[in-house]
């Protein structure tokens, strides 16, 4: 099978993570995939809500917003009807992922372990990985998967667009999002490089995810 942009059925678009891109936020990270650009910024409170005061926990949230002219034809609806549609689902996972990639300033490091998001689906009969908007729209099936960086499984959302699928396809999808989710994993270790060293890993956990690299110079 050829997809547009020439990749295999097993295939992730390019992956870039870019910390610190806004000087003004208290972290951020620049996230491309493939012609796909989200800017994640990052703020903390030194306060949690009020069912989990005194629990040790905190706790976490996204927003996201897509600006006119991001996408060809949906995002002026979306953002004057605050509804989403098109490329919503990829955004929401590309926030995800960079939510994991900035780097706060809080009194301890807040990385406990890796999570990443890809999607998988069903093209022309063939099992593909990471499916960009004009492969997601035509999908026999498609399948959001969520995992972490030893391979538990966070969430799985798949749906049948046509007629039902098998699960020897459901497998296939899952085999993909997990190869791809540990390509994605690589990625933020290589953003984080030596910062990882501070982070609160237990030493067998950070033996699971490997040695982080530096990445390559130009």
């Amino acid at each position: 099978m050829s997809r547009a942009d020439g990749r295999s059925p097993d295939e992730l678009r390019p992956v870039t993570i870019t910390l610190g891109w806004q000087e003004t936020a208290y972290a951020s990270a620049l996230v491309e995939v493939g012609r796909t650009r989200v800017v994640c910024a990052a703020t903390y409170e030194d306060r949690a809500p009020g069912f989990l005061r005194g629990s040790g926990k905190g706790w976490v949230t996204a927003e996201y917003a897509m600006l006119p002219g991001s996408t060809v034809e949906r995002s002026p609806r979306e953002v004057a009807r605050g509804r989403p549609g098109g490329r919503t689902h990829e955004i929401q996972r590309l926030i995800g992922r960079a939510l994991r990639a900035v780097i706060g300033k809080a009194r301890s490091f807040p990385l406990r372990d890796h999570v990443a998001a890809v999607s998988a689906g069903i093209i022309d009969g063939v099992p593909c990985l990471d499916l960009p908007y004009q492969e997601d729209v035509r999908a026999e099936t498609d399948m959001n998967v969520v995992m972490t960086g030893l391979g538990g499984l966070v969430e799985v959302q798949g749906t049948a667009e046509r007629a039902p699928f098998s699960r020897e396809e459901l497998d296939a999808m899952l085999d993909l999002a997990g190869q791809g989710i540990a390509e994605l994993v690589l990625a933020q270790k290589l953003a984080l490089g030596d910062l990882l060293e501070e982070a609160a890993i237990p030493p067998l956990r950070r033996i699971a995810l490997g040695p982080a690299r530096p990445a390559a110079k130009a």
